[in-house]
């Protein structure tokens, strides 16, 4: 039973990715038409594409490498995710929010903004999942209904913040659209889990930028692709963010 479940989430994961590969190619048409790489349908197919993408374009070769990242992406974290929920609406929740997730971040690598559109429809899902039995709870934890709105709230306020800050100082810390996402994000999923995301997003796109010795750029025009970073907080706080929130009140209060 437990090797049919894992065969059902894998095919559901190359699903999602079939479909972030059709929004990508959706917002590529539209941000950039002219260098726009068109990948034969073929070539779009899970796992079955990368093994007919040899000698082709090197363009075509770079947006099927994509293609494999985010295919090996999007395995991986529905696997953990369905590790930590099971087949559940919560489950069913993450793994849409991770869907989105990725496009955004493919879509702010390669044109370095975020679509409202994408975040119009993280703030659907939300609004959906106040609506449904689905919770972030448990036991010690409790995200109610009135966590998800001081999220959203949150959001919107971090994102009017960084709106005054541009105005007064001519510098955008962060894109709109990363503003916007993050406002999305704590409908979705609460306070908690918002701001524990952020955090590992904060710290991690930190931990790049010196990496990659963009530190001394900071403040000025350079900018730096924060969906990525995003992704990867608020994923990690969907998988491991209420057991981490458990420890620490257990162990500091």
């Amino acid at each position: 039973m437990l090797f049919i479940e894992l065969v059902l989430v894998v095919f559901f994961a190359l699903a999602a990715s079939f479909l972030v590969h059709g929004a990508v190619a959706y917002f590529s048409q539209r941000y950039d038409q002219e260098s726009a790489v068109f990948v034969p349908w073929r070539l779009m197919l899970p796992i079955v594409g990368s093994f007919l993408s040899k000698e082709v374009d090197p363009r075509i070769k770079k947006e099927v490498n994509t293609r494999k990242a985010v295919e090996g992406a999007a395995v991986i974290v529905f696997v953990l995710l369905f590790v930590r929920y099971g087949f559940s609406l919560e489950w069913m929740f993450a793994v849409f929010f991770v869907t989105i997730l990725l496009t955004a971040t493919v879509v702010d690598i390669k044109y370095m903004l975020v679509p409202d559109v994408l975040t119009g429809v993280i703030v659907i899902a939300g609004a959906l999942y106040l609506l449904t039995p689905a919770s972030w709870s448990t036991a010690s934890l409790d995200v109610t209904w009135l966590c998800h709105l001081i999220g959203l709230g949150a959001g919107m306020g971090l994102l009017l913040v960084m709106m005054l800050s541009e105005k007064l100082t001519g510098r955008a810390c962060m894109g709109g659209g990363d503003l916007k996402l993050v406002a999305g994000a704590g409908l979705l999923l609460g306070w908690q889990l918002l701001a524990m995301g952020f955090i590992l997003a904060f710290i991690g796109g930190l931990i790049f930028v010196i990496a990659t010795g963009r530190l001394k750029d900071f403040g000025k025009k350079r900018r730096v692709s924060f969906a990525p970073m995003l992704a990867f907080g608020f994923t990690f706080a969907m998988i491991l963010g209420i057991q981490f929130l458990e420890w620490y009140f257990a162990l500091f209060y």
